[in-house]
Formats: C-alpha cells, sequence, structure tokens
C-alpha cells in the first residue's frame, strides 16, 4: 500500500514520462506571429531544481530542431525575431535543470506574413486577431451585440466596428472604447473609412447612412434622402475622399465628399447593386449588380460591363494594382457560392467552388490575395492570385462577418 501510494505521487511530477496529463513534456504550447516575429506560449511547470526553459526550432532546410535559446524559470513566453516571410517555422519547447532535461515539447508551426487579420464573429460576440495565416489567434476582444463590419485606421491605430444587434459604431484604440449611436435606432451593416481625414461613413440599411469624425463634439450626422431605401455597401476611394453608397432597394448609387454630408445620386443603369468596391488607382467603381460587374467612371457613367455567365454576383473587391476582379457569386439554386478572378477585360482567369453565403471579401494590398469570410461554412480563408487557398480556418468561428487587414505598409 506504501509503495502503490509512493508511485502515485511521484506521477504526480509534471517531467515525469509516466504523468498520465504531460507525457512528461511541456504542455500548452501555443504561436502566433505578428509580422516578422512569432511568439510562443507554454504552460510552465513547478518542479525543484528548474533552472528554465530550452527553445529549439527548425526550418524547411534543416532535418532536425535546433537549439536556439534559453529562459529563465520564470519565463512562459519567448518570441523570435529572427524569420523571413512565407517561411515556414517550427518549435518545441524543454525544460532543465542542473543536470536533466526533459523530453521536447509537441511541436507548433507556424508561417509569418506582412499582415495580421481582424475578423468579426457576430454570433460568439467575438472581434479576433489573428497572424498573417488566418489560423492562429493573437488576441480576442468580446463584443456586447453582433459585431459586423470593421475597419482599421492605419493612421491613428484606431480599430472601428459595428454592432449590427445594438445599432452601434464602436472605436477602438489600445484598450480605450468608445462607441457612437444614431439619434435613432439604426442597422449599420456596412462601413469604410477615410483613415487620413478620420471620417467613418456607414450604411444603415434602415433608409439612411451615418458619417461619424473622430474626436469632434458632436461627431455623428445622419444623412436622409428621399430616395434612400436600404443602402447596404459604402465604399471610400481614400485617394480622392469620394465616399461611394450602393442603395440596392432603390436601384441606385451614390457619390459624395467624405468631408461633406451631400451624396449626390448617380445616373447609371443599375439593377440591384448589392456590393461596391473602389480601384483606387483610377478612381472607378465596381458593382456587384445582380447578374453583371459593372465598372463606374468617377461621374457615375458605365465604363464597362462584365456578365458572361454571372447568375448572382453579392459581393466584390477590386485590387486596381494587381488588375484583379474578385467577386462571390451564387448558383440560380442559391446553394452553391463560388470565388471568381476576372481581369480588367472581364476574362475569367479561375473560380474556386464550396463556400456558402461569404459575406465579405477583401484583397490584402502587401500579397494581393483575396480574404474570405466564409460565414455558412464558419471559416475565414485565404486565396493566392493563382487561385490557390493557402490557408482555411474553421476552428472556434461561429459566424465570421467583418474581415480587416492591417499592414506595416502605410
Amino acid at each position: 500500500m506504501l509503495l502503490s501510494h509512493c508511485a502515485d505521487r511521484q506521477r504526480l511530477n509534471p517531467l515525469d514520462p509516466q504523468n498520465p496529463d504531460t507525457h512528461g513534456k511541456i504542455t500548452g504550447m501555443k504561436i502566433y506571429s505578428e509580422f516578422n516575429r512569432i511568439t510562443l506560449t507554454w504552460h510552465g511547470v513547478n518542479v525543484t531544481g528548474l533552472k528554465g526553459y530550452h527553445i529549439y526550432r527548425k526550418t524547411a532546410t534543416q532535418d532536425s530542431f535546433v537549439h536556439i535559446q534559453s529562459v529563465t524559470p520564470s519565463k512562459r513566453t519567448f518570441t523570435d525575431y529572427n524569420v523571413t516571410y512565407f517561411k515556414p517555422y517550427c518549435y518545441r519547447v524543454s525544460a532543465f535543470s542542473a543536470n536533466f532535461e526533459s523530453q521536447l515539447s509537441d511541436s507548433v508551426q507556424i508561417i509569418p506574413g506582412p499582415s495580421v487579420v481582424w475578423v468579426t464573429d457576430a454570433y460568439n460576440y467575438s472581434i479576433i486577431q489573428y497572424s498573417y495565416d488566418c489560423t492562429h489567434e493573437i488576441t480576442r476582444i468580446s463584443a456586447d451585440g453582433y459585431p459586423w463590419a470593421i475597419q482599421w485606421n492605419h493612421y491613428q491605430q484606431d480599430l472601428w466596428y459595428s454592432d449590427l444587434l445594438l445599432g452601434r459604431v464602436y472605436r477602438r484604440k489600445k484598450n480605450l472604447l468608445e462607441y457612437f449611436a444614431a439619434p435613432q435606432y439604426w442597422q449599420p451593416v456596412s462601413m469604410d473609412i477615410d483613415p487620413s481625414r478620420n471620417a467613418v461613413w456607414v450604411a444603415n440599411d434602415r433608409a439612411s447612412v451615418i458619417r461619424i469624425m473622430a474626436g469632434r463634439d458632436d461627431p455623428i450626422t445622419e444623412i436622409e434622402r428621399p430616395d434612400f431605401q436600404e443602402p447596404s455597401a459604402v465604399a471610400i476611394d481614400e485617394r480622392r475622399h469620394y465616399c461611394w453608397v450602393a442603395d440596392p432597394a432603390s436601384s441606385l448609387i451614390f457619390r459624395g465628399i467624405t468631408t461633406d454630408t451631400t451624396l449626390r445620386k448617380m445616373s447609371a443603369d443599375v439593377i440591384n447593386p448589392l456590393d461596391i468596391s473602389i480601384d483606387i488607382n483610377n478612381g472607378s467603381c465596381w458593382v456587384a449588380d445582380s447578374s453583371r460587374i459593372v465598372q463606374l467612371n468617377i461621374s457615375g457613367e458605365i465604363m464597362s460591363t462584365i456578365q458572361n455567365d454571372i447568375h448572382h454576383v453579392f459581393r466584390i473587391a477590386v485590387d486596381g494594382e494587381m488588375g484583379h476582379i474578385w467577386a462571390a457569386m451564387k448558383e440560380t439554386d442559391g446553394h452553391n457560392s463560388r470565388i471568381r478572378c476576372y481581369d480588367m477585360a472581364g476574362q475569367m482567369k479561375f473560380e474556386i467552388s464550396g463556400f456558402n453565403e461569404p459575406h465579405q471579401l477583401l484583397v490584402d494590398p502587401e500579397t494581393h490575395d483575396c480574404l474570405v469570410t466564409d460565414s455558412g461554412n464558419r471559416r475565414v480563408v485565404r486565396i493566392s492570385i493563382a487561385g490557390d487557398i493557402l490557408f482555411s480556418n474553421d476552428h472556434g468561428l461561429y459566424f465570421p462577418v467583418g474581415i480587416e487587414v492591417d499592414t506595416r505598409s502605410f
């Protein structure tokens, strides 16, 4: 009985290979990357004589793990600054004393990149910051209601997001949070920002548009027009400081200046403008218009149309630098959604199927990949310009909606 009791107590040592919980290894390994640095965290151990932890790393060109650093017993984290974008890195950690080293932990791997990604998970009441691969979580922020649209102001380092349930727009700067609410109940479905002017425009599909000028005593202006019915998409031309608004219920496109509250109705004959995106190179506005994709010039006149084999296009993102038009469309029965990439002449480059209610498309300006919140499949997807799915994250998400990138290039 005494021997059995001592053996059971010995098994409590976290570095004992017979320990049923740890199997003698460091546990709780997590990893994430922020631009050109990779951070590891792990669960510490409390054993007599512990001197610290050894960090091991393996790259794609190495056959085995190499010791790169050691940290003191009080440390539970390590940041590696000696990394290169788009290269895979794998890490393991061990605990050591003067004459003992534990087994190596299970490995964790990541590919760093030149951007980090923000995602709103509406029905999990969360806003999540991911590494470049959209998979490794950096931080998670709790939201009061349904976080929906999201924007990052790279000048002010502010995170803006809308709340569909409470009818609010929030601005988060570091740990400070403030919110803006219109005088009446409103539903902020789409949002974009002119970062240099700190002007945030919000499409309220309850028949108005909201402009928020942060830092003012009276920052909110609600814009109402008799021809507004359900404004559902807003897009900013950051270079020219134009704001474009699409209202599918009234079949109208509007344009204004980001520091003015006058929105002028464009004369273009659109059918059902569900989404819009701006080519900042020439200022043209591309419209996801039912069974076609339409390009409008700055004056709102139709420049070109893509309509071959398009059944129902409802999301769009334009990359003027690469000459790509990304579009999400449904089959006629509405079940299967596809992501297509066109060139500016309207020639389809490739198509990827298997999406379910992709809520937003966004071009990463650093890599020119397309980021997709595939809400119905509860995942976030990164697609390369060659048409390859680089990363697909379906872990820990319930209904991802808004997506935004923060890059170092601005």
